[in-house]
């Protein structure tokens, strides 16, 4: 079924991170696994607030639709997505512009067997730059696509792995299919049809790619 979440903030800056208002928020202290019915079975709708769901720690969903975000599907720390759509999600303005769209990690996400798209943002932002390379993106037999501000962006000393994947029809400023500023290893995958107003439509790569 759809579960739409219908209790707004009182303050959308602030309040949403209180508990019972806004998004669904998941506490640091636990490790939580979701699981529904299939991408077309279970939807969570965020209801155009700005997040559906906030990983403050680590989480796994697997076989749901997430949309409806106002800013992003998710914002968290590890992020774990098995057969997941993530769509539709970025939709309204945001204080959080810079990392508003599908998914946004300060930590580590892991996608097998999903799909990231038509969301008004990045379709995975995995942000907060780091002092020394971290693993920050697994990902393998999915596609990120049709994502208004550019397929995957890879902050400073980020590292990602892209196996078995496609990333096609993103749009973006720079890097409309990737833009790199750590180090990106892809591997039998598709980057196509995406386009920058600047540079690299399909790959902004301005430190380490192996292709």
């Amino acid at each position: 079924g759809t579960f739409r979440l219908t209790l707004g903030p009182d303050d959308p800056i602030v309040s949403e991170f209180l508990s019972g208002q806004g998004d669904l928020d998941m506490s640091p202290s636990k490790t939580f696994t979701i699981v529904g019915a299939g991408m077309g079975q279970t939807i969570v709708n965020g209801g155009g607030f700005r997040r559906v769901f906030s990983v403050f720690g680590t989480a796994e969903f697997r076989q749901m639709t997430m949309t409806n975000g106002g800013s992003h599907a998710v914002l968290g720390v590890n992020i774990t997505l098995d057969s997941v759509l993530v769509n539709g999600n970025g939709t309204i303005p945001s204080a959080l512009t810079t990392v508003a769209g599908g998914v946004v990690s300060t930590g580590l996400v892991v996608a097998r067997n999903s799909r990231i798209e038509n969301n008004g943002g990045y379709g995975v932002h995995l942000y907060a730059p780091s002092t020394v390379v971290q693993p920050a993106l697994e990902m393998f037999d999915s596609a990120v696509s049709g994502n208004g501000g550019g397929g995957i962006r890879i902050a400073e000393n980020k590292s990602a792995v892209i196996l078995r994947s496609s990333i096609c029809g993103n749009t973006a400023a720079d890097g409309g299919g990737i833009y790199n500023r750590g180090v990106v290893t892809i591997t039998d995958s598709t980057v196509c049809d995406n386009s920058a107003a600047g540079r690299g439509g399909g790959l902004a790569n301005l430190r380490d790619a192996t292709i």
